[in-house]
């Protein structure tokens, strides 16, 4: 068991979460992530 990898997982999903709820980090995920994730 790779406990890394979980924790790595776990630590996007917050920023992800956070940035749902703040404009400006949502736009700067918009233009550097295009075509990387539809979501």
């Amino acid at each position: 068991m790779d406990m890394m990898i979980d924790v790595r997982i776990f630590q996007v999903s917050i920023e992800e979460m956070v940035c749902r709820f703040d404009r400006s980090c949502q736009v700067e995920m918009e233009n550097g992530m295009k075509g990387k994730k539809a979501s």
